[in-house]
């Protein structure tokens, strides 16, 4: 973490920031709010997404250690018990169930809609952290926050609201599927015990039906490993700076990396399969082997 003298904290809050001394500000605001979800055993929010000049909707998002998820939105609800995974139709009144992953549509849900709250799983993700930029400190429906406008390493532009008294993200805006949406938790409720593992279970409700898997052996595209590598590695393998100039953030830069039908020759799935990335921890079996799945179907986009 960023260390700074008393006097250099001052200077840095009260004199016009330059670009070094930004990023480096920020980093002590987000290594703060990294530092207090690690900690944390448990993650309780409601998050009020609004589009825009659209909808609102509010969806209970509750995240307890080591790997346990629910999200509940008005249309589905996803949970996880760390080893299934439940997905399910409220309109439709089927669901899914299947093994986790790291790409599994709890995570996928996290990383496009909640990205800065991953944190409670994940300390490295500052390291996906590009450029910062202070913006002004103001009240946001009563709240005291500070604004910051960040760029991402993949290139995702998103306005921070840093609470000002629990150190934690409050807000953020972004652009998401062409629109604007905003972002406030509402409701932020931090454990120091777990969530037993049995809430996190699915029962399903009398009238719901379980959908068929899909065939097995059905072919992987691009989109179903995506969410593997935005997890898992574009931290250092993304933008001007990729490690060793290996991008894997685009199907193209993927691609580059790959020999279709032959995992065991693709410069991308040796060091996974080895246990060398992501350095320190080493991916899930069932998450290797997706990886080497799409590869030996073709490595499709």
């Amino acid at each position: 973490m960023w260390q700074y003298s008393a006097i250099m904290r001052f200077l840095a809050l009260t004199l016009a920031l330059t670009p070094f001394a930004a990023v480096a500000l920020w980093q002590n605001s987000f290594d703060d709010h990294v530092k207090k979800l690690q900690e944390a055993q448990s993650l309780s929010l409601t998050l009020t997404t609004s589009v825009i000049g659209g909808t609102t909707e509010d969806v209970r998002v509750t995240l307890s250690k080591p790997n346990l998820v629910r999200i509940d939105s008005s249309g589905q609800l996803i949970t996880t018990n760390g080893k299934q995974i439940w997905v399910y139709d409220k309109a439709g009144k089927t669901y899914e169930e299947s093994p986790i992953d790291a790409g599994s549509p709890a995570s996928v849900w996290l990383l496009d809609n909640a990205w800065v709250y991953t944190a409670f799983f994940n300390d490295k993700i500052g390291d996906q952290i590009a450029s910062a930029t202070k913006g002004s400190s103001r009240k946001l429906r009563n709240v005291a926050v500070t604004d910051w406008n960040i760029t991402r390493k993949d290139k995702a532009v998103l306005q921070v609201q840093m609470d000002d008294q629990l150190g934690i993200v409050r807000g953020f805006r972004t652009t998401k599927d062409k629109a604007e949406v905003f972002v406030f938790a509402k409701e932020i409720k931090i454990g120091d015990a777990p969530i037993a593992e049995g809430e996190f279970a699915f029962v399903a409700p009398a009238g719901v039906n379980k959908k068929s898997s899909p065939a097995a052996g059905a072919a992987l595209t691009f989109a179903d490993i995506k969410p593997i590598l935005d997890a898992n590695c574009i931290g250092c393998h993304s933008g001007g700076g990729a490690k060793k100039g290996v991008v894997l953030s685009s199907y193209q830069e993927v691609a580059k990396h790959v020999t279709p039908g032959d995992p065991d020759n693709s410069r991308m799935i040796r060091p996974v399969k080895r246990g060398q990335m992501p350095p320190g921890r080493p991916l899930p079996a069932d998450t290797v082997a997706k990886l080497e799945a799409w590869v030996k179907g073709g490595a499709k986009p």
